[in-house]
């Protein structure tokens, strides 16, 4: 629970989800007095309405609302309660995904495949001020080992590694400094924590970038 001067209050809670049912379920899993849901939304202006509105503790949000991608707008969403801690539940299993929702300012990524107690653990986790990934997704998305970890340069320089290029061949392809070169590469094995091209090339096609 949360604290005010008189002791322990329910956390409040706005659900963001375009599916009434899956609404259902999560106020089912929630289910104690810890948690009070103060208010619902099924799209994104009425998601944003609602946080301005509540200031909710934690704001349980599905990243396509209605069509309507909710990932760029978290960090609106901070702006007008910036007390509020977002807890991203959604279908989308990518860890790219994952490290961008919380690089804009999420505090948990949890799947909507997740058993209940996992929602709870999550909730209780980003209520005391730390962050929770689906364990589904593994601890590299914390370290940022998404696509979202390198710039776009350090991806081009990844998928050319991955599909045989030297570190010449690449500096020659994309206009570079030799040196450049290496130390981007440098960069990249430093930041994915991989370091063998058979690592480079398999994380590049797990991330969808070899096409």
């Amino acid at each position: 629970m949360a604290m005010s001067a008189e002791g322990p209050r329910a956390v409040s809670v706005v659900l963001a989800d375009d599916h009434p049912t899956m609404r259902d379920g999560i106020r089912s899993a929630l289910g104690s007095e810890a948690y009070v849901v103060v208010a619902e939304a099924a799209d994104l202006g009425g998601t944003l309405a609602a946080t301005a509105g509540e200031q909710p503790d934690v704001l349980i949000l599905d990243l396509n609302l209605g069509g309507q991608p909710a990932l760029r707008a978290i960090p609106a969403l901070l702006g007008s309660s910036p007390s509020t801690r977002v807890l991203v539940l959604t279908q989308d299993a990518s860890p790219g995904f994952a490290t961008e929702a919380l690089r804009a300012g999420a505090s948990g990524y949890l799947l909507k495949s997740s058993p209940s107690h996992q929602l709870l653990a999550a909730l209780g986790a980003v209520v005391g001020g730390g962050r929770w990934v689906d364990p589904a997704l593994g601890a590299g998305v914390l370290r940022g080992d998404g696509p979202a970890a390198l710039s776009r340069r350090e991806r081009d320089i990844v998928v050319r590694i991955a599909r045989g290029l030297t570190n010449a061949d690449i500096a020659a392809d994309m206009a570079l400094s030799l040196r450049t070169v290496e130390a981007q590469r440098a960069r990249i094995r430093s930041a994915l924590g991989l370091s063998s091209r058979a690592e480079l090339t398999q994380w590049a096609r797990d991330q969808g970038l070899l096409g």
